[in-house]
């Protein structure tokens, strides 16, 4: 868990962490997670390491949202978005 009590390492893709009904139905889960299971926008934490299960056309969104989308009004340095934009082309 990190300093929130999030969980960082998750068993399933994320569309399965964040559908509860999804979760209840998993019994094993409860009884082999030290932690209670959390759902929905409180199932990870912000510094998630892993997810189980993803599928590559899944990786491919996880990246994209991670490391390319910028979204308007969540400010960054400026530095940031340079180096950021530099990698990026620099892989292409």
């Amino acid at each position: 868990l990190d300093e929130h009590q999030q969980e960082v390492f998750h068993p399933f893709r994320p569309t399965s962490m964040f559908n509860k009904g999804f979760m209840d139905r998993i019994s094993w889960i409860h009884a082999y997670n030290y932690f209670p299971v959390k759902t929905g926008l409180d199932c990870c934490s912000d510094h998630t390491v892993s997810f189980h299960y993803v599928n590559p056309s899944e990786m491919y969104a996880l990246e994209f949202l991670i490391y390319h989308l910028y979204p308007y009004g969540i400010t960054r340095d400026i530095k940031q978005y340079e180096k950021a934009r530099q990698l990026r082309n620099s892989q292409k």
